[in-house]
């Protein structure tokens, strides 16, 4: 049985899931970009029930707790989870129909309404220029990549440089930013020393893997952005041996996209580099 295009309405019932990886960035990006001058907005990647689920847990950092307080969850990047007063628990249809909606121009807004209120946060309006905020533009190139390779069928997706998971592997970074390992040893460099009482920096780092590879080693993983800086760096030229020295390429988000103009030109120029 051959499985419904896009073009069919079922097709929308039950997306892949790097449709909702897409959507769900851009979302995160546009939340973001309305209260990023007063409010310390972070996406987290999570996974809970024992490691089986996939969550990308938006919190808001404040003093009360190191990880701030989780305002909802994109949970299989596909909704919004918590009950709460004057929110709604399913902001996001448990069905994929959100998607669809949320890809067509005049019923986007409609949709990122439905995330705010549901998020418990007002409307809003970006700054004269979002992309000035590292975490913002980051996240909006972010969105960018995916949707460029929204038609790809090897399922291009985000993932966090550390696992949080509630299963029996626990908490730490992953394979190839671990600090046992040879790997990014110099994007490692580049982080902020971990220290206790504070978000861990790797929270902030995410590489580009496709769908199944959970936990790839370095030869797999092409692009690496950074969202507390905006920096990002290529991997066009992995060692030849797992123990010879990093020799990625590291680029400034900021300065790319004033020398291209605009974030889908940033997006294209960083595609043909990578």
């Amino acid at each position: 049985m051959s499985k419904p295009h896009q073009d069919d309405p079922h097709f929308w019932e039950d997306p892949p899931h790097h449709y909702r990886h897409a959507i769900t960035w851009k979302l995160v990006a546009d939340v973001m970009a309305r209260h990023v001058l007063s409010k310390d907005l972070r996406v987290f990647e999570l996974h809970p029930a024992g490691g089986m689920g996939d969550t990308l847990s938006m919190r808001l950092v404040d003093d009360d707790s190191v990880y701030g307080a989780e305002l909802n969850d994109f949970r299989a990047y596909r909704r919004m989870g918590r009950e709460g007063e004057g929110r709604s628990p399913y902001a996001l249809p448990q069905g994929g129909f959100y998607i669809r909606r949320a890809l067509q121009e005049d019923t986007y807004h409609d949709t990122l309404l439905g995330i705010l209120h549901a998020l418990g946060l007002e409307e809003g309006r970006p700054p004269v220029n979002p992309y000035a905020h590292p975490r913002v533009l980051t996240h909006c190139f972010m969105a960018g990549v995916l949707a460029q390779r929204s038609e790809d069928e090897r399922a291009w997706q985000w993932r966090s440089g550390i696992s949080d998971t509630s299963g029996y592997s626990g908490t730490g970074p992953r394979k190839a930013f671990d600090p046992e390992h040879p790997h990014f040893q110099h994007i490692l460099q580049h982080l902020p020393r971990e220290r206790r009482g504070q978000i861990h920096p790797l929270y902030d780092i995410w590489f580009l893997t496709i769908e199944g590879r959970y936990n790839p080693n370095r030869d797999h993983i092409k692009l690496i952005v950074d969202a507390a800086t905006g920096t990002g760096w290529l991997n066009t030229h992995p060692p030849s041996s797992p123990g010879d020295p990093s020799r990625e390429s590291a680029f400034d988000l900021r300065e790319k996209l004033e020398v291209r103009g605009g974030i889908k030109e940033l997006n294209s120029a960083i595609e043909m580099e990578s």
